[in-house]
């Protein structure tokens, strides 16, 4: 999947957190910075942002079905996943006008939201709004 002209998306399914990790460790660790092409080192150079707005991780928790309906919620490296109630409550249209890269539902329950390098941030503003 291509989300932008900059970027590529490979869905790995269960290992996806695993196969980041070693993709990360190779490019910080063994390889030049030669080795890495510019944009990818630029990219890997960004910190991640530490700020969300506020409205935009309000709709994202009314994209969920709201606070009644979201029983947990995690960043897993650049996605949310997030145990809910009910699963008819989903909005992933919303997602996609908030910006968000993509939605998947593994299980009955259970959704992950592809928010790219403010996963963290993401997730910790809906903490607090769930309290």
């Amino acid at each position: 999947m291509r989300p932008s002209a900059n970027a590529l998306q490979v869905v790995v399914g269960t290992m996806a957190d695993q196969v980041a990790g070693e993709i990360r460790s190779a490019l910080h660790g063994s390889a030049s910075s030669a080795a890495v092409p510019g944009s990818a080192a630029a990219a890997l150079a960004k910190p991640a942002p530490d700020t969300v707005a506020a409205a935009d991780v309000e709709a994202l928790l009314a994209a969920l079905g709201g606070r009644a309906n979201v029983r947990a919620v995690e960043a897993a490296a650049s996605r949310l996943r997030g145990e809910r109630e009910r699963c008819r409550t989903h909005r992933p249209r919303c997602h996609s006008r908030l910006g968000l890269r993509g939605t998947a539902i593994p299980v009955a329950g259970c959704v992950h939201v592809i928010v790219g390098p403010a996963a963290n941030a993401v997730c910790a503003a809906l903490r607090r709004l769930l309290g």
